[in-house]
């Protein structure tokens, strides 16, 4: 017994001792890894680098209601800088050997510096304020200041001066970028495959420079309705500190103007993040995917391609009609228009035109000369943006004001002779004279003394309040937007502003002149709801929001009442649009008779000054 005893002491004394030789040599093995070997440890991990990649996700589609392409993505030959792979200081040797090249092959690279070789200043103002205060210069500072600037925070004294400001327009681009790391760069967009092949070939000179193949905004006919599709343009500086955290990037481009902006949330989609595993030599050795690329949603339009460019040829060719008439009471001299074609039944826009406008694919180019035409005002959507007095075409409302009170009916008349002499203290004229004149007669022939006499008996309350419902003055609920500054003359709109009001204003009311001011698409909508009997729809242009491909419909626009208040007076719309119908002749150049169908119009022709006429119809 005792002997078993001393044998299990032996035992454990062994094993005590074996445990503490383990626990010495441990030790001394941590020691080597941390002091004797830990520099050589720490050196080939710090050959083995972690970067991300990031793989652009296409843009949504903009589509027309027949699915053709209005704004497209497409893939393009990209020419990329990666961080990782580019030595500091070899950033400007690169640069200009690969701006040699592309120059020899005829393409471009991307530069958006706001200076010209002269030097001067061009672009957008904004673009001017980002350069001076990147390079902590005053605002008012001259573009040759700032070209001196960048030669020297660039190091491109060695350079010719032309040189200098091809390399500096990539430098700074790459700076506000945000280039590092994490962030590749995008030296040149939409390169030829001659000079892809050649890049490709020639990139182990040039570390850190690939070719990439990524999805590009484009637009087939760039000149088919700008103001509605907008554009694409880089991120700006002052934009990335609220957008990073959404997942943009330096090198981003963000929709401006138009859907492109509207919805940019739906367009964008989610870029792909791979993690990419390099060793010393710059050899890729691992890569895997953080973040599946997901394309962004595509969006179909109420609006018709084809349709929409005929609108707007037609619309220029009947300003150059008005122009060559070289007659002021018929439109000479105009220069600027809008047309705009609504559904009667679902409120869609089916065509939307403005005169003058522009072509996307050169805006950049082209900015300067449109922000200086300050009369056409190119830019704008005059559809939208744009007021003008109603004129003639008020006379509608007057017309389905009076015949729903009860004022008027189908046979009622008033005898025109020329003049209204109502107020002693003013006369009031016509253009021409049309004796016993009804309601449809008198839309048929705009007869001012008919409208007159029925504007003074309905007073200035109820023709608003009726023009109100027409669609008049009222938001339409266009998604893009509309000017909020419409309104209709009133004596509370005089009181507002300080003006005087007359008992006599409310004659000219009643034909659309005084004080109001519309926009072409609220005029577009009192015609739709008279089309409709008294029901007004809210103006919409994007029927659905769908996946990248078109096949699922992710949300779509139903057809929206904004007021029906004066639905069920069929008999009055029935004799408004009866004196519309026989106004039907020619708009310009354009016969309205004999096209197998009835065309329902009203013209009108505002005046603005004593020698300056709006022109409506």
């Amino acid at each position: 017994m005792y002997r078993n005893d001393n044998q299990k002491k032996r035992r454990m004394t062994l094993l005590a001792i074996l445990c503490c030789l383990l626990a010495v040599l441990c030790c001394a093995r941590l020691l080597s890894y941390q002091i004797v070997a830990g520099g050589r440890y720490a050196e080939a991990a710090e050959m083995s680098t972690l970067t991300t990649q990031r793989v652009r996700a296409a843009r949504g589609e903009i589509r027309d209601a027949a699915g053709q392409a209005i704004a497209a993505s497409e893939p393009e030959y990209n020419i990329s800088f990666d961080r990782a792979g580019m030595g500091s200081g070899q950033e400007n040797e690169i640069i200009y050997a690969l701006q040699t090249l592309l120059t020899e092959l005829g393409d471009g690279w991307v530069d958006t510096l706001p200076i010209t070789a002269e030097p001067a200043f061009t672009g957008e103002e904004k673009s001017k304020t980002a350069l001076t205060e990147l390079l902590e210069l005053p605002a008012d500072a001259s573009a040759a200041a700032c070209m001196t600037a960048l030669v020297e925070r660039y190091e491109l004294g060695s350079y010719p001066a032309e040189v200098q400001r091809q390399i500096a327009g990539v430098r700074y681009q790459m700076e506000q970028s945000g280039f590092s790391l994490n962030t590749p760069y995008t030296f040149a967009k939409g390169v030829g495959a001659e000079a892809a092949v050649a890049v490709s070939e020639q990139a182990y000179r040039w570390g850190g420079v690939s070719v990439v193949t990524e999805a590009n905004r484009v637009y087939p006919d760039g000149r088919l309705a700008p103001h509605l599709i907008g554009r694409l343009s880089p991120i700006y500086a002052e934009e990335y500190e609220e957008k990073r955290d959404e997942g943009y990037t330096m090198d981003a481009q963000v929709g401006r103007d138009g859907l492109e902006e509207l919805l940019e949330a739906e367009l964008r989609g989610t870029d792909g993040i791979y993690r990419i595993a390099r060793n010393a030599a710059g050899e890729v050795t691992e890569r895997f995917e953080e973040q599946a690329v997901t394309p962004g949603h595509s969006v179909k339009l109420t609006l018709h391609a084809g349709f929409q460019k005929r609108v707007q040829d037609m619309l220029a060719n009947h300003i150059s009609y008005l122009n060559r008439s070289r007659s002021a009471s018929a439109g000479g001299n105009a220069y600027a228009g809008s047309v705009v074609v609504l559904d009667p039944k679902t409120g869609g826009v089916l065509a939307m035109a403005t005169y003058p406008s522009y072509d996307i694919n050169t805006f950049a180019d082209d900015y300067q000369t449109l922000a200086a035409d300050t009369r056409g005002k190119p830019l704008l959507n005059r559809a939208t943006q744009e007021l003008y007095r109603p004129g003639s075409t008020f006379k509608t409302a007057t017309a389905t004001a009076g015949l729903i009170e009860g004022l008027v009916d189908r046979h009622s008349s008033v005898n025109c002779t020329g003049v209204y002499t109502y107020w002693a203290s003013h006369i009031f004229h016509c253009a021409g004279v049309h004796h016993y004149t009804d309601a449809v007669k008198a839309l048929q022939y705009s007869c001012n003394i008919y409208f007159y006499d029925l504007g003074r008996r309905l007073g200035q309350d109820i023709i608003c309040g009726y023009a109100g419902r027409l669609g008049l003055g009222e938001p339409t609920g266009f998604e893009l937007g509309e000017s909020s500054a419409s309104h209709l003359a009133s004596s509370s709109y005089y009181a507002e502003r300080g003006l005087e009001w007359n008992e006599g204003n409310v004659v000219n009311i009643a034909i659309g002149q005084d004080e109001t001011y519309v926009t072409p698409l609220q005029m577009a909508v009192q015609a739709m709801t008279i089309a409709n009997r008294g029901v007004r729809y809210k103006v919409h242009i994007i029927d659905e929001i769908t996946d990248f491909a078109g096949d699922t419909v992710l949300s779509k626009t139903e057809p929206t009442v904004a007021d029906d208040s004066l639905a069920g007076h069929d008999e009055a719309f029935s004799i408004v649009t009866e004196g519309m119908v026989a106004a039907a002749g020619r708009v310009g150049s354009y016969p309205l008779t004999g096209l197998g169908f009835d065309v329902a119009i009203k013209t009108g022709t505002p005046q603005r000054t004593a020698n300056s006429y709006n022109s409506a119809v």
